[in-house]
């Protein structure tokens, strides 16, 4: 038979009206995992995703103090409501932080640790030596000695005056830079000169813009 526009519309709308008003909707089940999560309520605050340069707007739920849920604005013009995977997971760096007591009585500066705890920011600076099984922890003022020194000596010990032409380059291959989408112009600017300065040669940036 022949089916045209309308009466594909009229028996389409009348399937639709019949399922709704009939008891047919009664032998759908909800997956027991999903009735078990229930409903969660908590204040909803409008925010700038951190990952990239986009600028997409999400709207962030929270509860007692922790975040529950994160998704996008869909009034915001830059994304209109849409989020990549790196936004979607933004609720995972909204963890807690631990209490300068906390951080003295269990991470002191001198312990070694297997891991930090997952659900806490990490407050300390961790190092781990070749071989080692276990996470050092140290302070700032023992850590960035520590970094400028191998910085300088890969440095020397890498630096390239000429290339194979002889033309002058005053380069190192051995060192690469890395920047991300959380630093501001001002910040990237800076961080441009410091890498150029020490003679690098790969310099990247996170942010898609």
């Amino acid at each position: 038979m022949d089916v045209t526009r309308r009466s594909f519309l009229k028996f389409s709308g009348g399937a639709t009206a019949f399922l709704l008003s009939s008891s047919l909707l009664n032998w759908v089940k909800i997956p027991q995992a999903l009735a078990d999560i229930g409903l969660k309520e908590g204040t909803e605050t409008t925010s700038i995703c951190c990952f990239c340069g986009c600028g997409c707007g999400i709207i962030v739920t929270a509860s007692g103090g922790t975040v529950i849920n994160v998704e996008g604005d869909p009034t915001h013009p830059v994304n209109e409501g849409a989020l990549c995977s790196k936004g979607v997971a933004t609720r995972q760096i909204s963890t807690q932080i631990l209490s300068q007591e906390e951080l003295d009585t269990y991470y002191p500066i001198g312990a070694r640790i297997d891991s930090w705890p997952a659900d806490k920011r990490l407050a300390r600076v961790l190092y781990r030596a070749p071989g080692d099984d276990k996470w050092t922890i140290m302070s700032w003022e023992e850590a960035l000695p520590l970094i400028g020194q191998r910085i300088a000596q890969t440095r020397a010990s890498s630096w390239e005056t000429t290339d194979s032409n002889g033309m002058t380059v005053n380069r190192t291959r051995a060192i690469a830079g890395l920047g991300g989408a959380a630093h501001d112009s001002e910040e990237c600017y800076l961080l441009r000169k410091f890498f150029t300065g020490l003679g690098l040669v790969y310099i990247d940036h996170q942010a898609r813009l």
